[in-house]
């Protein structure tokens, strides 16, 4: 079979890259840690870091779209806080409406990684809102038996948003979504445009 030799263990690292880790670890300040990718590349992360810190550093769609994460070949929690000198290893899902989960704020550490989620629950609850307040419209107006289709023009409703200083028909929606237009004051100024 040949002198070649296979060395099995927990650890893939030699003597050699031990002592150069060691002494990484003593020249960085306690507040940093230095992780590994699966292909050798070292990234600086805040001490107290989490594979949630980790995947957001290599780029935001991987921290958003992360279900998993091995460190040093083994699967871990989310929230398990990185050694420095470990080799970290994202499982992400191909969902494309995947997101972060609002508990990760509990345990990420680096600020990238907890304003890329506060983000992306923010957006959501706009969008939340929008379709709260088209859905709000829409009903009021069929209660009122308004005609929807020629009432609801976009060239209409963009003038009653901007009548009622609004930069858009989003907009205004998302405010009646989050009550801060009322669905009368919307259908009071559409029939003043529309008469």
């Amino acid at each position: 079979m040949g002198s070649g030799m296979c060395i099995r263990g927990s650890s893939n690292a030699s003597p050699e890259s031990d002592k150069f880790y060691e002494s990484l670890a003593e020249t960085l300040d306690t507040d940093e840690i230095v992780v590994l990718t699966p292909d050798g590349e070292a990234i600086a992360r805040p001490a107290g870091s989490t594979p949630v810190d980790f995947a957001y550093a290599i780029h935001s769609e991987v921290g958003a779209r992360t279900v998993g994460a091995k460190v040093n070949g083994r699967l871990v929690p989310l929230h398990t806080v990185l050694p420095t000198g470990s080799t970290v290893e994202i499982t992400t899902t191909k969902n494309e409406d995947a997101g972060p989960s609002e508990d990760w704020l509990k345990f990420v550490r680096s600020s990238r990684a907890r304003t890329k989620i506060r983000q992306h629950f923010a957006k959501e609850r706009r969008l939340e809102a929008l379709d709260r307040g088209r859905e709000a419209l829409t009903k009021s107006m069929r209660n009122n038996e308004l005609p929807l289709q020629k009432m609801m023009s976009p060239e209409l409703m963009t003038q009653v948003a901007q009548t009622l200083h609004k930069n858009d028909v989003a907009t205004m929606y998302r405010a009646i979504g989050e009550n801060e237009l009322t669905t009368k004051q919307v259908i009071d100024t559409l029939i003043d445009l529309y008469n």
